[in-house]
């Protein structure tokens, strides 16, 4: 049962409570709001006493006051108030340090969100008409306190992302022609509107509009509670040490697919394993499930139908993204369709043998009782001990639950075969060739080894080849990734600093290696090394060594998500795009980056432009989450008049005359080296001069390839100003 707080027992908040009653599974647990009756007049212990989720339809002047009164609780909170937006950032402070879930919207309305993908799409297809003209409307009830609403401002950043020749939201009243850059979107306040949003595209020949009419709150409100469902104690997801084992058998996969062999990757998800404790940050109440298979379990964040479908879910999404599509299928099906009846019976009839099989690895015996299955009970659903094999596929039953049984289990699917036998028997079963295995299933005697004995003298059948691959680690991080130890990451995590084709890259290098994913400095590299292998595979760099040169072409090609196009993307390097995040204005950014890269190599196609984006957008979140302080630097708003510049007069003074004649970024850095020299200066002395006149300290960014993206007039202005001072 999910309990809601709701904050502002307004229209909206009303609207929430009506639907709450025909939901089973939430109830409206408190209301609070200072000007209604019967309600909590203020955020407390009280008043979120085991509340699960607070939804917030307030005004904008108390949201964030109210953010920070919930997270003092360690409570999930749903924004549904809009104009607030100018404090986002403190709100992203808040919920970080109080380790809780956020999630806001300017409008939680299902129709609005496919609203905004329909817009998303057709205004990249209005970038290529210049003759269209944008304008927005959006109209609203006169109650409704802040103008333009939320919904509409994020109609403006969307409009902005994708029409190149418009850099500006104008909503005020215009008393003057409106300036071709700039999109206006007017508001209208009257009634009892509950809400429309109109986007519209002219020419001279004829109109496009794009509406969406809400026909009452109630579908902003179930969008906010599905919102509030979502975010439950929204966390945990598969980490990137079980995308090592997917990307070891995709790459021989992709390989004998090259080759013409007829293949089948194969995903098995071991979701009738039993539960076995609860992880860390999950309810105490789940100890009641242990014994049970994942596929039994419920899902603790109460969003999907079992423990195991909450964390398949996810990774499927992420393998689509990296354009990896294995065949994936449940161990649970395959059990409960008795698929494997036929191995179940041989494993039991050869359970002498295998015992044998697996002393020999043992320091410690086997139970005399011992069976290579295991069996869940059909009342209690957990795996019970007390079995019995009658022979002739008959299995017998007594759980500690009281309930006892004679079964048949090619009619009955709740018999599993222990691990070591059961990935045997699925090798045997689908005729697998080849699997890689993590080190420690390939310790001498370990689990790969008795498996294959099995697989080779039970079944009759030959075990795969596969080579060992080594742990995970992230750069930083002391030992393998895993789970239980509590270092994880996700694919999720990785997609935030890189690109889906650099992500397969990282792993395609070291296919049966120890691989450290760096989140610091080091990432440079890694899009370093990629940037030089793809300059490799279009030619623009040749190699003395034609064995590596065709090594590192078939890597360019294994790691690539999308089809190779004959050409090089043009686009910038991530160096590049964290200096143009650092020094580049928000709102001008995604103008100035795709200028900057057109002007140096060419008109620009959706593909180009789609990498700088992606580009830009690690960049931006590798800053403000993992780059190093002394990093973050920023260009001096006006110039420091404290700093000398005496006996560099004429170095400067030749940098600017010289300055805007310099084509390259190699022409700027020698500039800078002869206009020492020439002079008599030590160029790491003039260095030292320029970067205090820039960032007011004695290092900075590579200095050609900043004044490159910033711009030379910029940095002739600054120069100027130092040298007529």
């Amino acid at each position: 049962m999910l309990k809601i707080a709701i904050i502002g027992y307004g229209k909206m908040g009303r609207t929430i409570e009506e639907l709450c009653k025909e939901e089973k599974d939430v109830k409206i647990a408190s209301i609070i709001d200072p000007y209604s009756k019967n309600s909590f007049n203020k955020i407390n212990e009280n008043s979120l006493k085991d509340i699960d989720v607070t939804v917030d339809f307030s005004t904008p002047h108390s949201v964030v006051q109210n953010i920070e009164a919930v997270a003092k609780y360690k409570k999930n909170i749903v924004v549904g108030t809009t104009g607030w937006y100018d404090k986002i950032n403190d709100v992203k402070k808040i919920t970080e340090q109080n380790n809780i879930g956020l999630i806001w919207a300017s409008n939680f309305s299902i129709g609005v969100n496919l609203f905004f993908r329909i817009l998303n799409y057709s205004s990249k297809l209005i970038n290529n008409f210049n003759d269209y003209d944008i304008y927005g409307i959006e109209l609203h009830h006169n109650q409704k306190k802040d103008s333009p609403s939320g919904t509409a401002k994020t109609i403006g950043d969307i409009l902005i992302k994708n029409i190149d020749r418009k850099t500006k939201i104008t909503t005020e009243r215009l008393d003057r022609a409106i300036n071709p850059n700039e999109i206006h979107i007017s508001s209208v306040r009257a009634g009892t509107i509950p809400g429309t949003h109109i986007v519209g595209f002219d020419s001279s020949v004829d109109s496009i509009e794009l509406k969406h009419t809400a026909k009452g709150r109630i579908g902003f409100a179930k969008g906010a509670i599905m919102a509030a469902k979502w975010i439950k104690n929204k966390k945990g997801l598969v980490h990137i040490g079980n995308f090592r084992e997917v990307m070891s058998q995709y790459l021989v996969y992709r390989a004998l697919l090259d080759k013409k062999v007829n293949a089948e990757f194969l995903y098995i998800w071991d979701d009738y394993d039993r539960f076995r404790k609860v992880p860390k940050g999950i309810d105490k109440k789940f100890e009641q499930y242990i014994g049970m298979p994942l596929s039994k379990v419920p899902d603790p964040f109460e969003c999907h139908n079992s423990w195991a479908e909450h964390y398949k879910e996810k990774f499927i999404e992420e393998l689509k993204t990296l354009n990896i599509h294995p065949t994936f299928i449940s161990s649970t099906d395959l059990y409960e369709k008795c698929t494997f009846s036929r191995n179940i019976n041989i494993a039991l009839k050869n359970t002498d043998k295998i015992q044998n099989i697996l002393i020999k690895f043992r320091k410690k015996p086997l139970d005399k009782k011992w069976l290579p299955i295991l069996v869940n009970c059909r009342r209690c659903k957990k795996e019970t001990k007390d079995v019995d094999y009658i022979g002739d596929y008959t299995i017998k039953y007594k759980c500690l639950c009281g309930y006892e049984e004679i079964f048949d289990f090619r009619k009955k699917g709740n018999v599993k075969l222990r691990w070591r036998v059961d990935w045997a028997s699925r090798w045997a079963y689908f005729g697998v060739d080849f699997e890689s295995s993590g080190k420690d299933h390939k310790s001498q005697g370990g689990s790969f080894d008795t498996s294959s004995l099995i697989c080779k003298d039970i079944f009759q059948k030959q075990p795969p080849i596969g080579p060992m691959y080594e742990f995970i680690n992230t750069k930083g991080n002391v030992g393998k990734m895993s789970s239980s130890l509590g270092n994880t990451n996700t694919i999720s995590d990785l997609l935030k600093i890189y690109s889906p084709e650099i992500i397969k890259y990282i792993y395609t290098a070291k296919i049966n290696k120890p691989i450290d994913i760096p989140f610091d400095s080091d990432v440079f590299n890694i899009y370093n090394y990629y940037d030089e292998i793809e300059e490799v595979y279009f030619g623009k760099k040749i190699l003395k060594n034609k064995k590596k040169e065709i090594q590192l072409k078939r890597m360019y090609e294994l790691s690539n998500v999308e089809e190779i196009k004959n050409e090089m993307p043009k686009k910038i390097s991530f160096k590049e795009a964290v200096n143009i995040v650092l020094y580049v204005s928000q709102e001008k950014i995604r103008k100035y980056i795709l200028d900057f890269v057109e002007k140096r190599s060419g008109k620009l196609s959706p593909i180009d432009k789609k990498i700088i984006e992606n580009r830009l957008n690690c960049a931006k979140y590798w800053i403000d989450n993992y780059a190093p302080a002394d990093m973050k630097i920023k260009l001096l708003d006006k110039p420091n008049k404290s700093i000398s510049i005496d006996g560099f007069e004429n170095c400067l003074k030749n940098i600017y005359n010289n300055l805007n004649a310099c084509k390259t970024q190699k022409d700027i850095e020698m500039l800078i080296y002869d206009s020492a020299k020439n002079f008599g200066k030590q160029p790491k002395d003039l260095f030292k001069i320029l970067y205090l006149m820039l960032f007011d300290r004695e290092k900075g960014p590579r200095l050609a390839s900043f004044i490159e993206m910033i711009g030379k007039e910029k940095i002739r202005k600054i120069l100027e100003y130092y040298i007529k001072r």
